[in-house]
């Protein structure tokens, strides 16, 4: 005989089991998709967010469980639509991003006699055209184009070597005030918290590198900084104008 209130003790669990895994997943994803991105650039961080579509099955599992149970549990067909959705939502940032920059790597290759290092054969690049948009904290500032790039494991290394072995670059705990301030002066400059990156900042028109002109006027600048740690580099081309107060 069929013992009815163990059917439904057992359905009961099940149900909870469901909606939980549910709950949780929906907390784990944005974690494991941006920890197995090893990158602070933005954009990239959202790469690995279609790993949203492998725990698909579990909220489609969720909504057969309510229509064949014998007992209707409708939380679970709730949380399993609502949890579908919100992973075609995550699974589709890793493809949104990309409508607003290009991976261009022809066009990050100008920037390696500036920067004086050579870039590997592969390696993830994100081109931003700003065009001279509004985005400093004063206006001395006009930033022209950002571009970042990622490299590899496989060439980490040996970009961290090139860089500490060349002179032009120097670590950010030893640039001046006037550096600093020119650099704090770009909000979309991703710095290390742990104060490890080096800089290299090129003025092109006096062709000196981390050394500000001694005349006023207006000059295009080069910044750039590398992180060790996450293998990114960031290169900001800017307008600068020069007000010598000394």
């Amino acid at each position: 005989m069929l013992d009815l209130k163990k059917l439904i003790r057992n359905d009961s669990f099940i149900s909870i089991a469901l909606n939980v895994l549910c709950i949780l997943i929906s907390t784990i994803i944005p974690v494991l998709a941006i920890c197995t991105v090893n990158t602070k650039i933005p954009f990239l961080m959202l790469d690995n967010f279609w790993i949203a579509v492998v725990f698909l099955p579990l909220p489609i599992l969720s909504i057969i469980f309510y229509g064949v149970c014998s007992v209707k549990h409708r939380s679970n067909l709730i949380i399993g639509i609502i949890m579908i959705l919100y992973l075609l939502f995550l699974s589709m940032l890793s493809l949104f991003p990309k409508t607003s920059y290009n991976s261009n790597y022809d066009s990050v290759l100008r920037y390696e006699s500036i920067l004086q290092i050579e870039f590997p054969e592969k390696m993830k690049v994100v081109n931003t055209n700003d065009e001279f948009k509004d985005s400093s904290l004063n206006d001395r500032v006009k930033v022209f184009s950002t571009s970042y790039i990622h490299f590899y494991k496989n060439s980490q290394k040996e970009i961290t070597k090139q860089i500490k072995n060349n002179n032009n670059w120097v670590n950010e705990n030893l640039l001046s005030s006037d550096l600093k301030d020119l650099i704090e002066s770009i909000p979309s400059i991703v710095v290390s918290q742990s104060n490890n990156g080096y800089y290299s900042i090129y003025v092109e028109q006096i062709d000196k590198y981390n050394e500000l002109p001694s005349e006023n006027g207006t000059y295009t600048v080069y910044i750039s900084y590398y992180t060790p740690s996450t293998s990114d580099l960031q290169i900001e081309v800017v307008e600068y104008l020069h007000i010598n107060y000394k």
